[in-house]
């Protein structure tokens, strides 16, 4: 579908302006998520578009506040945020839906404390196979903190599936995938933030 090009400008703004933030192409060779979203980015978007990826390498609250400030002022109507993470891993299929319902309720308080509540939660429950109820949950606790402070907001689920609703899939170790949005009311009407 062709290349998309990286925003250097505020890549370079995002990683100069706040020491939390720093440029390592390094992270970014190993890292798939990204490759995976801009071939649907290219598809529904339908035209030319420069995205500043951000991989998170950190597993810190504090961290990840400081990250969602120096983001807060591009989380506006006019550009898209993808929060990129599997939810559960390796799980039988019956516990995947479970573990991956009850993040996803957590996620859609837009209550930063119930999702990390939810996450922890799900570790201690000792549920066979289970490595993570949320593969990348500080991406989504950065997303959560940009939201939670902002009136008009509200999370909708909207597709959940795990590996196993595949006909290539199996049963007994799953991994979870749901859709969420964020939606911001504004004038009587709702716009996809």
């Amino acid at each position: 579908l062709g290349e998309v090009k990286t925003n250097l400008e505020i890549a370079q703004k995002l990683a100069v302006e706040n020491k939390v933030l720093a440029f390592d192409s390094q992270y970014h060779k190993s890292d798939h998520s990204i490759e995976v979203q801009i071939p649907f980015l290219q598809y529904f978007l339908n035209k030319d578009f420069k995205i500043v990826p951000i991989l998170l390498g950190t597993q810190d609250p504090l961290t990840c506040q400081q990250i969602a400030k120096a983001l807060r002022p591009y989380f506006s109507p006019e550009n898209l945020f993808v929060i990129s993470t599997d939810f559960s891993h390796y799980p039988a299929y019956k516990d995947a839906f479970i573990t991956d319902h009850l993040i996803a309720d957590a996620i859609v308080t837009n209550n930063s404390e119930k999702f990390l509540n939810a996450v922890e939660n799900c570790t201690k429950k000792k549920i066979e196979n289970l490595a993570t109820g949320c593969c990348s949950w500080p991406a989504v606790l950065t997303l959560m903190y940009l939201t939670e402070e902002m009136s008009g907001i509200s999370y909708k689920q909207v597709l959940y599936k795990n590996s196993g609703d595949s006909q290539y899939g199996e049963m007994d170790k799953v991994v979870g995938y749901y859709a969420l949005s964020v939606l911001q009311q504004k004038s009587g009407s709702m716009v996809i933030t």
